[in-house]
C-alpha cells in the first residue's frame, strides 16, 4: 500500500513539472465547439479523466469480488449447518463411521477399479484389476 502511495506521488510530481512548463495557449476543436485555454489545464483534465476512468473500472472490479465473496460466503454457511446437522444426526444414530485403513476399506468394498488408458493393449475403462494375468 505505501508503495502504491509513493509511486502516486511521484507520478504526481512529473505531471505536475510537465504541466507547469507546458504552459503556453492552445485551441481545442471537438465537433462544433472551440475552446481557447491553457496547455496546463488541457493536461490536468486529461490526467483527471484518466484517473477517474480507472476509479471506476476499479470499483466495478472491487463490487463484482464483493458479490462473489458474499454468495461464497452463503454457501460456506450453508454447507457447515448442514455439516453440522449430518453429524448430529450420525451421532444420535449410534452407527460408527466406517474408517480405519485403507485396506480394510478396500477389503469391504470389493476389488479395486482402475481407468483405461486410450491406448491399445492396455487395461479397458472400470474393468475389475486381476493380479493373476501376470
Amino acid at each position: 500500500m505505501q508503495l502504491n502511495l509513493i509511486l502516486l506521488m511521484i507520478f504526481a510530481i512529473v505531471v505536475a513539472i510537465f504541466a507547469i512548463q507546458n504552459t503556453l495557449p492552445v485551441i481545442i476543436r471537438f465537433l462544433f465547439w472551440n475552446v481557447n485555454t491553457s496547455l496546463v489545464i488541457v493536461i490536468l483534465v486529461s490526467v483527471a479523466a484518466g484517473a477517474l476512468m480507472m476509479f471506476l473500472v476499479d470499483l466495478t472490479k472491487r463490487l463484482s469480488l464483493n458479490k462473489e465473496r458474499k454468495e461464497r460466503n452463503k454457501q460456506i454457511a450453508a454447507l457447515t449447518k448442514e455439516n453440522e446437522t449430518m453429524q448430529k444426526a450420525l451421532s444420535e444414530s449410534g452407527t460408527p463411521l466406517r474408517g480405519g485403513e485403507p485396506e480394510a476399506v478396500a477389503q469391504e468394498t470389493g476389488p479395486a477399479l482402475e481407468m483405461e488408458s486410450p491406448l491399445p493393449g492396455e487395461e479397458g475403462p472400470l474393468t475389475e484389476k486381476d493380479d493373476d494375468k501376470e
